[in-house]
């Protein structure tokens, strides 16, 4: 079995702009709210890491077990958090976001 701060060194690898983990009883979701919007691709999927080993699940069939979840806990002091206005060129935030800023 991995401890929880195992799971999250494994999350902040797989998964830099994580906010939310999900612990549930034989694994770890790590979700980024910023990714809602999106029907799924690289990057832009919830990464599950199972607790016996550190590996990684398949995400639609570890739903479809239909486990309880035990606990949430948000990350955004934890993990890098990366505003999405932040992903557009400086003209585009400035434009639509009111960021003139360069990204620190």
């Amino acid at each position: 079995m991995i401890t929880y701060e195992e799971a999250l060194e494994i999350g902040k690898r797989r998964k830099p702009n994580a906010d939310t983990c999900v612990e549930y009883e034989t694994a770890y979701m790590f979700t980024a709210e910023e990714d809602a919007n999106y029907k799924g691709g690289y990057g832009h999927c919830a990464i599950v890491v199972s607790k016996e080993d550190g590996s990684f699940l398949e995400f639609t069939k570890f739903l479809m077990k239909g486990e309880e979840e035990i606990k949430e806990t948000r990350l955004r002091e934890e993990l890098t958090y990366v505003e999405p206005a932040d992903y557009f060129p400086k003209e585009i935030r400035e434009k639509y976001f009111g960021k003139d800023d360069e990204i620190e």
